[in-house]
């Protein structure tokens, strides 16, 4: 049997643009046409991600780094 081919590797590091919000609150990032889903982000994000589930039509990556922040961040009102 034959593995299906994937656009990103398991554990992959990617560096993306988060683009919108998917329902859910998961950040939706492209790696070309393949989606990407990150949670804990927001869209404006440059992030760095590690790809720990593939799917055929898509994959979800934990985040590593914030490497510019949206402008859309704001600093939480107490500590």
């Amino acid at each position: 049997m034959q593995e299906a081919k994937y656009p990103v590797k398991r554990n992959a590091e990617l560096t993306l643009h988060i683009e919108k919000l998917a329902f859910g609150g998961k950040g939706i990032g492209k790696a070309g046409d393949y989606i990407i889903f990150v949670r804990d982000v927001l869209p404006g994000d440059m992030i760095r991600a590690r790809v720990y589930k593939r799917r055929a039509n898509y994959a979800e990556a934990r985040l590593i780094e914030i490497l510019e922040p949206s402008r859309q961040r704001i600093k939480a009102p107490c500590p």
